[in-house]
């Protein structure tokens, strides 16, 4: 499974948009916000590679690639690397950049691989912990760390529930917590990071961060997409059985349908790649 996040067009800093597009929830809502001519970006981090594809509306309402980009993950760009991840973003839209679609970009998707996670510093989206990827067991390993992991999936969450997964997000940030207490950082899924990565740059270095995140890897970790909120039973888990005292600090703090705008790039990668200011 692949999950998309939107990062709205681009502005004046980061935050929500009225006027970003979302295209990741089919045509309609292309229809109603996007004008011939106009054009949007979508990203796929997979496990390959990074693909860039430009689309755009035609005149007759059709959706046209117009443009397609893609590179391989090897020794100098590593699929599990967030710094390589921004790495290869840049590389992609550095080849698009001059071209005369750029300037009628308004809106960039960024879709990855499903429960694959990083934490990161608060204030600068830093890396602090190596990516664990989409198929990275817990199980994987023999320590105690891992032990104290499989108790507390077993002793908190409920029979069945799709976080009990070995491979899914909860129990990667447990397992971070046993090796080591987290200090000033936040979970973000790969999509998440490269959007957020996009919304800040270039923006001042102790900014407050507002992390997002789907519905669709929000399942992994725990969240009730019914009630809209972080269940009992996980925050008691995080907190007396991880000993994590503000989890609500660590969790993504907005959780959003697939798709959804989050926000506006940042002017500095607007100019930075010849995107359009509007």
């Amino acid at each position: 499974d692949e999950k998309e996040d939107t990062v709205g067009k681009a502005g004046e800093g980061s935050g929500n948009d009225d006027n970003s597009l979302n295209v990741a929830d089919g045509s309609d809502d292309l229809d109603q916000n996007l004008e011939s001519g106009d054009c949007f970006i979508g990203f796929d981090l997979g496990t390959s590679g990074a693909r860039m594809s430009i689309v755009e509306k035609t005149s007759a309402g059709h959706f046209d690639e117009v443009v397609t980009e893609a590179l391989a993950w090897d020794s100098n760009l590593i699929f599990d690397d967030g710094n390589d991840w921004r790495k290869a973003i840049d590389m992609l839209l550095s080849r698009a950049k001059g071209m005369e679609v750029m300037d009628r970009v308004k809106a960039i998707c960024v879709s990855g691989t499903s429960a694959t996670c990083l934490l990161v510093k608060r204030h600068s989206l830093d890396v602090s912990r190596k990516a664990r990827m989409y198929n990275f067991d817990v199980k994987g390993g023999s320590s105690p760390a891992v032990e104290n992991v499989m108790e507390l999936i077993d002793k908190y969450v409920p029979d069945k529930h799709t976080a009990r997964a070995t491979t899914g997000t909860l129990a990667k940030l447990l397992l971070w917590s046993e090796e080591q207490s987290l200090s000033d950082e936040v979970l973000c899924h790969q999509s998440d990071f490269v959007s957020l990565s996009l919304m800040y740059e270039g923006l001042n270095d102790e900014v407050d961060i507002t992390t997002h995140c789907d519905f669709h890897n929000i399942l992994k970790l725990g969240y009730d997409v019914r009630e809209l909120e972080y269940p009992s039973w996980m925050m008691k888990l995080l907190k007396e059985g991880a000993n994590i005292p503000n989890p609500e600090d660590v969790l993504p703090s907005k959780v959003v349908s697939p798709g959804e705008p989050i926000g506006v790039i940042s002017p500095v990668v607007a100019s930075k790649y010849g995107l359009s200011n509007d």
